[in-house]
């Protein structure tokens, strides 16, 4: 896509609903933020603000801006059509890429650069723009390293470590976040990683403190709950990666017969992880509501969506060269562990869906509706009909998502 290179002083005040969705985002997402390195009430200011004379306004600052609006339509729950959603969505990321335009050749690496840069990975892939998506998580990751994110708790400190506790805290889940990005790159899109591979010796980044979950019973108390069990299953899962990624590296340099079933009881500790904290039970409880829902949306599916990716790593390794990649996908059908984690991921895009329409399935999904196809080559009656069932209900969503 041709863009034209702008600056700051070309941008507009959004037009219609668009400044209500940040109410939306600072809803769902808010401990997305970095409160050590953002200035929340300016970006509140914001539709104020943006497009008077004489008010200069850094192009990072824009670039967040924007992200957060885009999320926040997503977000916003309304019975507007699917095509004006379409639309706003179409609108709202062109704005995000003429800041991206306007802010590239001023970022030094400060920490709003930082924050701009974490911002636009999640939108760029969002929009299946991989590569720009991987642009900006491996300069966030360059971002980071300079203003000693990495170094929250190493003994000679940094810049950092002075901050107040529940700054530092959310820092710490800040690095931790990366870390989880950084391997679903790696293990879903075939990325090098950036931070797990080349960690720096100096760095030493604590786990941060958590709430105890069902303590308490309020609203507030409810969203805490929700953001600590998204931290929780997101580090383990992380290291139970971690673990599967160095057993597939070594199985790269020397072949091991029991690759397949030592990935197999990795995938069944995801498994049991999810099973463990009853995602899908806290799925439901909210499902009405308009609390947390998109913070749990995603978790609901990402375990699963990895064991699919784990599977087909691991029998692609086991069987690189004996095997051509039209059996290799029929072998990683015939699992079990396949079938089970690719109706799921389908049931709950279903589920939510339905709840919120405005929420749309990502490219690391497209596996599930694959391998649920493909159980029909050698699958009982009874099993076809239930993945036909799975899949027609999906059927109404795929208009849309060919529409954006």
């Amino acid at each position: 896509m041709d863009l034209v290179r702008i600056e700051c002083a070309d941008f507009y005040p959004p037009t219609g609903n668009w400044p209500s969705t940040a109410p939306c985002y600072f809803a769902h997402l808010s401990e997305d933020l970095f409160p050590a390195f953002l200035n929340v009430r300016l970006i509140e200011l914001m539709p104020d603000i943006i497009g008077l004379p004489n008010v200069h306004l850094d192009a990072s600052i824009c670039v967040v801006y924007y992200c957060i609006l885009y999320h926040g339509c997503l977000l916003h729950r309304q019975s507007t059509p699917a095509s004006e959603d379409v639309e706003t969505r179409s609108k709202l990321y062109h704005h995000c890429l003429r800041a991206l335009l306007a802010w590239e050749p001023y970022a030094t690496g400060t920490a709003t650069d930082f924050v701009a840069a974490f911002f636009m990975v999640r939108v760029a892939a969002e929009r299946f723009e991989l590569e720009l998506s991987w642009t900006m998580f491996r300069r966030a990751c360059q971002y980071a390293e300079k203003i000693e994110l990495h170094r929250l708790d190493n003994s000679v400190g940094s810049g950092l470590s002075s901050l107040g506790s529940s700054v530092l805290e959310a820092s710490r889940k800040g690095f931790w976040e990366l870390v989880g990005m950084d391997i679903y790159f790696h293990l879903i899109h075939d990325k090098p990683p950036a931070i797990v591979g080349g960690a720096r010796y100096d760095a030493q980044v604590n786990l941060p403190w958590v709430t105890a979950l069902g303590l308490q019973q309020s609203e507030e108390a409810e969203t805490e709950e929700i953001t600590t069990l998204r931290f929780l299953i997101d580090s383990r899962r992380s290291f139970i990666l971690m673990e599967f990624l160095q057993l597939l590296e070594n199985a790269k340099v020397k072949p091991d017969l029991e690759l397949v079933s030592k990935t197999e009881a990795l995938c069944h500790k995801v498994e049991a992880l999810y099973e463990q904290w009853e995602v899908d039970e806290w799925v439901k409880k909210i499902i009405v509501s308009d609390g947390q829902l998109w913070t749990l949306a995603g978790l609901a599916m990402e375990g699963y969506i990895c064991i699919l990716f784990m599977l087909c790593h691991a029998i692609t390794t086991a069987n690189f060269d004996t095997m051509e990649s039209e059996a290799i996908d029929i072998e990683v059908a015939r699992l079990p562990l396949t079938l089970k984690a690719s109706r799921h991921v389908l049931q709950m895009a279903d589920l939510l869906l339905n709840a919120m329409p405005s929420w749309r399935p990502s490219r690391s999904h497209l596996p599930s509706y694959k391998h649920t196809y493909r159980t029909h080559t050698w699958s009982p009656t009874y099993c076809i009909r239930k993945s036909h069932m799975v899949l027609e209900e999906m059927l109404p969503y795929c208009n849309v998502f060919s529409m954006d």
